[in-house]
């Protein structure tokens, strides 16, 4: 048994239910970015959510989980049938729950892929090549505002007193 599978309720083992688990937390991560998002009704789409940001633009998101590393090595999402396309969705948002790490891939840096190999800075070797740990934490691609921003809006605090 893997480290993380002994961390999960039996519940969980199954595929589908980590693919339930990441949508839920990505909703839940979106809306603490002060993202507005849809779910499309029924799942023949291609893509999991639509996201509005902060001037109105929507995007298509496509959520995938990566739960081990293969091989010992990096992370890996698949495409289940197909090479990864623009005409799908318009951002990849993948969960790494071991480390708690997300990434916001847009999908042009995926485009005609069936696979993204994720390796976070803590765990890469030096000769590894990640194309994408510049997508790590991302959410400023989404939300539409400069990177950093949203720290900006948590430093704030109110006092309250009475005379």
């Amino acid at each position: 048994m893997r480290r993380w599978e002994k961390l999960l309720h039996p519940f969980m083992r199954s595929t589908k239910r980590r693919g339930e688990w990441a949508e839920a937390a990505f909703v839940a991560k979106a809306l603490g970015q002060g993202l507005r998002v849809s779910k499309p009704l029924g799942d023949s789409d291609p893509y999991d959510y639509v996201v509005f940001n902060i001037r109105h633009a929507m995007n298509r998101v496509q959520v995938k989980s990566a739960w081990a590393r293969r091989m010992g090595r990096g992370y890996e999402v698949r495409s289940t049938n197909q090479k990864l396309d623009r005409r799908d969705f318009d951002f990849l948002v993948v969960a790494l729950p071991e480390v708690d790490v997300w990434y916001v891939i847009p999908v042009d840096a995926v485009h005609g892929k069936r696979n993204a190999r994720l390796y976070p800075v803590e765990r890469r070797r030096r000769k590894t090549r990640c194309d994408y740990e510049q997508y790590r934490e991302a959410w400023h691609l989404l939300t539409g505002d400069e990177p950093g921003a949203w720290a900006r809006y948590q430093r704030f605090t109110i006092h309250a007193g009475t005379e």
